[in-house]
């Protein structure tokens, strides 16, 4: 849990803030850790989060800027999946195209840049059926090299394993 200094200007405005910003809305889908305790801030596009129309509990990377979106779980993007390499090279890296898309073993893991737009839950099974999950950015040096990646095959946008939906409301 983050842990925030705070002011107090009044009880109510305390407590409404506090429960804001002092506690992540936004974590990762495969343990519930919020996402600003590993990552940092989210570089959310402008606007971003807004919940619009209410429901956009799912995150969404915009490979042109690169930023993080909310959008509808219901949506449909191209996804990035992480996971063990299917081979024991560490050192190596590895390219493999397919006519689903293109998977990409590095430093001990292997990314797969999907060619397919799916709505979440999609694209989250399809992970799973290639023994993956959703990418989840846990640091700044990897992200970077995964939107470059997304944007040079052209997945413009793309899901990745985060969500509020745990905390609706928040």
């Amino acid at each position: 849990m983050r842990q925030c200094k705070i002011k107090q200007i009044s009880k109510s405005l305390w407590t409404a803030w506090s429960f804001l910003h002092c506690y992540s809305r936004f974590v990762y889908d495969s343990d519930g850790e919020p996402v600003e305790d590993t990552f940092g801030d989210i570089p959310w596009r402008e606007g971003n989060p807004d919940n619009f129309g209410q429901g956009e509990d799912a995150v969404i990377v915009d490979a042109h800027q690169p930023t993080f979106g909310d959008v509808p779980e219901s949506s449909i993007f191209s996804f990035v999946c992480s996971g063990e390499p299917a081979t024991t090279t560490t050192t190596e890296t590895s390219l493999t195209l397919g006519t689903s898309g293109v998977s990409i073993e590095i430093d001990g893991q292997t990314f797969w840049f999907s060619n397919q737009s799916l709505n979440k839950t999609w694209a989250q099974q399809k992970c799973q059926e290639e023994g993956m999950m959703l990418y989840e950015p846990r640091n700044q040096t990897t992200f970077d090299w995964i939107w470059v990646n997304a944007w040079l095959l052209a997945l413009d946008i793309f899901w990745v394993g985060i969500s509020d939906s745990l905390n609706e409301g928040v």
